[in-house]
């Protein structure tokens, strides 16, 4: 997702002809793949608050920071990179986007294991590490109007999971004859709100709006519900050990991958509905 969607969509608004035509082939082909270097311990949600530097030093920069929750960073061959280029800039100017080489001399990747067991995501640590100057992907200082095209694209591939959500809906319709009606009302009810996401992604076409937030927010609230399904059809033994266990544990990450939950229903009250702009505890 990381190479085709948010990496392939940035190529291809702001990379050169030569950047295009030496990572884009390789994106297709599976032959390079790419992890995300946006989230640091203290920007998450406020991702404009980060304080990654790349600092010029004649035709190269130099990067100094930490990256966290890099899902699949240790497999990756390169990473989009957002670091301060201009500081004391405001918070959303002054921010540069980089194409990474991930084996770069100074970039250390640390596994941090999830309570479901698993390790998909890795801590990054930047230390003096060399970019040349073509690793910038679009104009210095610039890098948040970059990643803000590339993080709705993102938004909008989480949203079309749905069409696959979709199948996972249909196959919990033929348990309906082992549940009572109490259960059967609730896998109808989460079936009808799947579809309404798979619709609304149709309607939506090839190119990620705002639109992509709510399909996100669906999306995740829609995958929460149904692990809290499974489990509760399979019975308390399920809660122990299992896909449903499982499930249930993860599904909570799905309401902060992406863009989180509180963060999708302010784009959705501001940009959508017209409702005044949170207030900012700052100001």
């Amino acid at each position: 997702m990381v190479g085709n969607v948010l990496t392939a969509g940035a190529l291809l608004a702001y990379g050169t002809p030569e950047k295009c035509a030496d990572e884009l082939p390789n994106i297709l082909s599976g032959g390079r793949v790419w992890c995300q270097l946006f989230s640091e311990p203290d920007a998450g949600s406020d991702l404009a608050s980060l304080t990654t530097r790349a600092e010029p030093d004649g035709d190269r920069w130099i990067v100094n920071g930490q990256k966290v929750w890099c899902s699949n960073g240790r497999v990756a061959d390169r990473a989009i990179l957002l670091a301060r280029t201009v500081p004391g800039a405001t918070p959303h100017r002054g921010i540069s986007f980089f194409l990474v080489d991930t084996s770069s001399a100074g970039v250390e990747m640390w596994p941090l294991r999830q309570m479901n067991g698993g390790t998909e995501f890795d801590e990054v640590f930047l230390n003096n590490v060399e970019l040349p100057s073509n690793a910038l992907l679009g104009p210095a200082g610039m890098g948040w109007t970059v990643a803000m095209s590339a993080l709705t694209n993102e938004r909008g591939y989480i949203g079309a999971a749905g069409i696959a959500f979709q199948r996972r809906l249909d196959a919990m319709l033929t348990q309906g004859g082992e549940l009572d009606a109490l259960g059967r009302q609730r896998v109808a009810d989460l079936w009808i709100r799947g579809s309404s996401l798979k619709v609304m992604g149709e309607r939506q076409g090839p190119v990620a709006s705002v639109l992509a937030s709510i399909a996100k927010l669906g999306t995740t609230e829609l995958m929460f519900d149904t692990a809290a399904a499974r489990v509760e059809s399979a019975g308390a033994d399920a809660l122990l050990a299992g896909p449903e266990a499982a499930g249930l544990l993860s599904a909570p990450g799905a309401r902060i991958a992406g863009g989180t939950s509180q963060i999708q229903r302010n784009i959705i009250g501001e940009r959508i509905l017209g409702l005044p702009k949170e207030p900012k505890p700052t100001k």
